[in-house]
């Protein structure tokens, strides 16, 4: 062998070996650069960004709900740093989130980091040799911008009053723009503590560091009835005046439904089996459909999708939650998933833009946090709707919405319910689940006749849901 040959097989290994060093250093510094050096694990992040003034959050009335104040001058440099503040407090916790060193970031605050640190704007370049070293030596101070959130205060303090300390989540969105108004569930946290609480809110049995208006997955039972009666009707399989019997239960060769009146409602149209809330009439109706088009419309529905609710923000650690469809739907899944129960999840935040697209004509928007951005420098900027998609025709929304009034009236479940001078067209639910008393749903519309507000509650193991869910809408 020619002593060149080892030598030469050396270099080729070593250059191979330097070229994958190298590939790795250029994958991490410029793919991956500009998240890790925002990467809550980053010491060297905290350490620069403590002296940066992050940006407020408002919300949409002008309320503070997160502001940094000043709290000290240190280093050789004496630069001023500054501690994040939450006005709002509890109240707001599972939307604004929070930003601690130690536990990491939450809510708006993490979606929206590098805006709130104005990390996407270059500083100013130094016009001088001194000016450089100088800036080399003590960075300009850095101020984030401004966001303004959909959320509406007076709302959203209502709704967290309302929910009082009952386990469960409220969402309202606006029914024209997908515009979130409330984001609000119980139990929460005070972010102005969370950190030196975190261990005991890891430990707590009630999850309070769960975001159950958007994380939150449960079955939703007999709101479901409003998307199965409007991908029925849009597939034509089902008219409203079309007639059916409940007899309490119905036998299939593959399964069982059974009603909640359990003596059967009788004979009853299809629009009587909403406002009665029919699991028999709803059976048969997802049997009819039948499993393709029943999922199909679903999907559509962006059931199984997570909703890009902190959008302009950066949402790749999966903030928001999304429901779940089975892997298949046979007959015997199919018609349970017809009245809300089987393996279906869903998010509060679904379901309330479920009742969104009925109120809009049958066109599912996006719902959305982040109202608009406002630079420190420059002009700000209003986020706008996006277009949406169209999941069912305006005819067929039309008709479920027309059929929610009914619900609301003499005969219907949520007949005992109501605001007043404001007819609502609603949906009641029950959904039951494993672990104790059924969870308690309500799907409401404002005004009815022309829809400016949808509004999704669930109360954990509330059991009927125009006892414990309808009043809370």
């Amino acid at each position: 062998m020619s002593p060149a040959r080892p030598a030469l097989v050396l270099l080729r290994l070593y250059l191979l070996g330097f070229a994958t060093v190298l590939g790795a250093v250029a994958y991490w510094q410029l793919v991956r650069g500009d998240e890790l050096a925002v990467h809550p694990r980053n010491r060297r992040y905290w350490r620069t960004i403590r002296s940066y003034q992050r940006g407020p959050i408002l919300a949409a009335d002008g309320e503070q709900l997160a502001i940094s104040q000043p709290v000290n001058a240190s280093g050789p440099s004496r630069r001023r740093e500054y501690a994040r503040r939450y006005p709002g407090g509890a109240a707001y916790s599972h939307v604004v989130g929070y930003t601690d060193q130690k536990i990491g970031e939450f809510g708006v605050e993490m979606a929206l980091n590098q805006v709130l640190l104005n990390l996407h704007a270059a500083p100013p370049l130094p016009r001088s040799l001194k000016a450089f070293l100088w800036q080399s030596l003590v960075p300009p101070e850095r101020r984030g911008d401004e966001v303004v959130l959909t959320i509406d205060s007076e709302v959203q303090e209502t709704a967290v009053r309302e929910l009082g300390q009952r386990r469960g989540a409220v969402v309202a969105i606006e029914v024209a723009t997908g515009a979130v108004l409330a984001l609000a569930d119980w139990p929460g946290f005070d972010p102005n503590t969370v950190a030196e609480q975190w261990s005991q809110l890891q430990r707590d049995e009630d999850h309070p560091l769960l975001a159950r208006a958007y994380q939150g997955r449960y079955p939703p039972g007999s709101v479901l009835k409003v998307f199965t009666a409007a991908a029925a009707l849009q597939a034509g399989v089902v008219g409203e005046s079309d007639t059916f019997v409940c007899e309490g239960v119905k036998r299939y060769r593959h399964s069982t439904v059974y009603c909640h009146e359990r003596s059967g409602h009788g004979p009853l149209t299809f629009r009587q089996g909403l406002a009665k809330s029919c699991n028999i009439v709803f059976g048969e109706v997802a049997l009819a459909l039948g499993g393709s088009r029943f999922e199909s419309t679903a999907r559509a529905a962006w059931l199984a999708d997570r909703p890009q609710l902190f959008y302009p923000g950066d949402d790749r650690l999966g903030l928001v939650g999304r429901g779940s469809l089975p892997a298949a739907l046979p007959a015997e899944m199919l018609a349970a998933s017809g009245y809300g129960q089987g393996e279906m999840l869903v998010t509060p935040l679904w379901v309330a833009m479920l009742g969104q697209m009925v109120g809009n004509g049958g066109r599912l928007l996006e719902p959305r946090v982040v109202k608009a951005i406002h630079p420190r420098t420059g002009s700000g900027y209003a986020l706008r709707p996006e277009p949406g998609r169209v999941v069912v025709s305006p005819e067929a929304a039309r008709v479920v919405l027309s059929m929610m009034g009914d619900v609301m009236r003499p005969g219907g479940t949520a007949a005992h319910l109501g605001v007043p001078g404001v007819r609502v067209a609603g949906k009641t639910g029950s959904a039951e689940n494993p672990h104790g008393q059924a969870h308690s749903w309500f799907l409401a519309l404002a005004p009815a006749e022309a829809p400016r507000v949808a509004v999704a509650v669930v109360v954990e193991n509330g059991g009927y849901g125009g006892r414990a869910a309808g009043p809370v809408a």
